[in-house]
Order: C-alpha cells, then structure tokens, then sequence
C-alpha cells in the first residue's frame, strides 16, 4: 500500500507541475534577413564612396530565371572596396533551392545600374531560416515521443496545489515514473 501512495504522490506531483506552470519555453526562429560583404571595384581599384546596390536571386549562375523581387540597398558605404548589405528576399525563397545572387551597383543618385560581372552561389547559412517552417516542439504528438521522463528531470515544484481539480486515480494506472 505504501508502494502504491509513493506512485500517486509522483503522478499528482507531475500532473500538478503540468498545470501550474503553463509557460513553456518558447523557440523563436531566426529571421530572414541575412548580411551580405562584397568587394567593389571602381575599374582596376577598389571603391570608395556611397552607391545604391541591386541585388536579386537567380535560379542558375548564367543565364536562368530571377527568384521574387530585387532588392535596393541605397546609400551604401563602400570603403576601399568593401561594403556590407542587408539582405531579405523573405521567408518563401529558402527552401532547399539553389540560388545564385547577383548584384549590380551604380553611384548615389544616377539612373542606371551596372551589373556587377559574375553571381555568387549562396549557401547553407541562410538556409537556416528554412527551419521556420519546421514548427514547434508543442506540436508533436505525444505518440511520437519515447522514452521515460524521470522525477530527477522535472523542475522543482511550484505552487500549492490548489489549481489541480478531477483528478480520478483511474487515470493514473499505468504511469511510469522512476526515481533516477
């Protein structure tokens, strides 16, 4: 009898740890942007100076089809050829595709911009955002999770009790809880 008063002390310990702690922990998904360094040459030397880049997605290194829209980064410091962007072609264009970006630049202000020579392949590092749409933990049906979670595991009570209401011993048979 003790056994059994010891194993329902557990389970109303789990079940009362369950409901008077609602927040779970929450993952939250990197964003879409990413950043982007490239060197600039203004013919043979690098360049210095504010320029608008254009910068777009392609689906191959020559030639192919532009992915979504193409995206202006204005008034972009380059110094001595280097510069950094900020880049977000959203959540919709990461999903296992090869893509290849290409850029074209032109000074501050002027009309027209000039393709830069060749597309760079991009990566798995932005591809990490193509986890978003992966979900969150909460939505994995408690069928697909095995193994034993054991008391050592749980976090340490909170509350008194008083929140825990229909709580039949019926429910209880069956539980595996291990002091580990």
């Amino acid at each position: 009898m003790k056994t059994k008063v010891t194993f329902l002390k557990r389970v109303a310990l789990l079940l009362l740890l369950s409901t008077l702690n609602p927040q779970l922990p929450t993952a939250h998904a990197q964003g879409t942007a990413f950043t982007y360094q490239g060197r600039l040459n203004d013919g043979a030397t690098p360049a210095n100076g504010t320029y608008d880049l254009r910068s777009q997605l392609n689906d191959a290194a020559t030639g192919g089809n532009q992915w979504g829209q193409a995206l202006t980064n204005s008034a972009v410091t380059v110094s001595n050829g280097l510069f950094t962007v900020t880049l977000d072609f959203g959540d919709k264009s990461f999903d296992g595709t090869a893509y290849w970006l290409e850029m074209a630049a032109r000074t501050n202000g002027e009309s027209g911009f000039t393709t830069l020579s060749q597309r760079r392949q991009l990566f798995p590092a932005p591809y990490a955002i193509f986890s978003t749409t992966a979900g969150e933990a909460r939505a994995v049906a408690a069928s697909n999770i095995l193994g034993v979670l054991s008391v050592a595991q749980l976090p340490p009570p909170q509350g008194n009790g008083a929140g825990l209401t229909n709580l039949p011993a019926s429910k209880l048979i069956g539980l595996n809880l291990t002091r580990g």
